[in-house]
């Protein structure tokens, strides 16, 4: 069974199966910036081995212990600050590195000197989503372009869909494929030998699916689907099989909330 959270303006969940689960009480806190937290625009969100909280929000990087927030501002004046306050993104690396995006480059925390050290060729550039493949890549996508970085060579290398189309959301499976959607709305998975995309085709027409406005991308391999968000319409169910699409939550025709991120709970 795959049960998915959708962050619209609200937190949906759906589930691909009917089958029966049982019901279970919840108990929620609400933390705002009564409750210390720096902004309420939260982008971000990662807890480390030693059981701190990470929160990246839109003016600041905030640690909680369970009881206290710190937050980090960038310092202008002091060296490895945080480069910038706006964070859109946290991810914590296979050796439990925290690592934060930001809307001027990309950095990694030191938890030894609360510092921060930045990758130099991300600075001044805002990068959205970032995140760790099972080799240790990170990848991390701006509005233009999808990078790949290995650290241990220090080498990057840049990745786009065909005739420059820039990738706007991405997806890694437990299996490790790169699955990725391109601002068109064309859904391809990363031939790593070949360092080019292969389409997801509509077995019919023998075309390219194409999902307009596309905002996110959800993959499962072992159920042969594709999720897309999109900005205004709704959210698709692709078949990767056939390339068969059908709409899973149709868009409203008033105000229809963007789809901005998809979780994974159960697959």
């Amino acid at each position: 069974m795959i049960r998915i959270l959708f962050y619209l303006s609200s937190l949906v969940c759906i589930s691909l199966t009917s089958l029966p689960i049982k019901a279970m009480d919840y108990h929620f806190k609400r933390y705002e910036i009564d409750e210390g937290l720096s902004n309420n625009s939260v982008n971000g969100c990662v807890q480390d081995a030693n059981g701190f909280l990470w929160i990246g929000t839109r003016d600041g990087l905030n640690r909680f212990d369970g009881v206290t927030f710190y937050t980090f501002y960038n310092q202008a004046s002091q060296k490895n600050s945080l480069i910038s306050d706006w964070i859109n993104d946290l991810i914590l690396s296979p050796k439990d590195e925290l690592w934060i995006s930001t809307n001027k480059g990309i950095q990694r925390y030191d938890y030894q000197t609360e510092s921060f050290s930045l990758l130099p060729f991300t600075e001044g550039a805002g990068y959205t989503d970032i995140a760790f493949d099972h080799k240790g890549l990170l990848w991390m996508l701006s509005p233009q372009s999808l990078i790949c970085y290995n650290e241990a060579s220090d080498h990057f290398q840049t990745y786009n869909f065909a005739e420059n189309d820039p990738v706007v959301s991405f997806y890694i499976t437990s299996d490790d494929e790169f699955w990725a959607i391109s601002k068109q709305g064309y859904i391809g998975k990363l031939d790593r030998r070949t360092q080019a995309f292969e389409y997801v085709v509509e077995k019919q027409s023998q075309t390219p699916v194409h999902i307009e406005h596309a905002s996110t991308l959800y993959v499962s391999v072992s159920h042969q689907i594709a999720l897309v968000g999109t900005v205004d319409q709704g959210i698709k169910l692709v078949q990767l099989s056939d390339g068969k699409t059908q709409e899973l939550i149709k868009p409203q025709k008033r105000h229809p909330p963007p789809v901005r991120t998809q979780y994974p709970t159960d697959e």
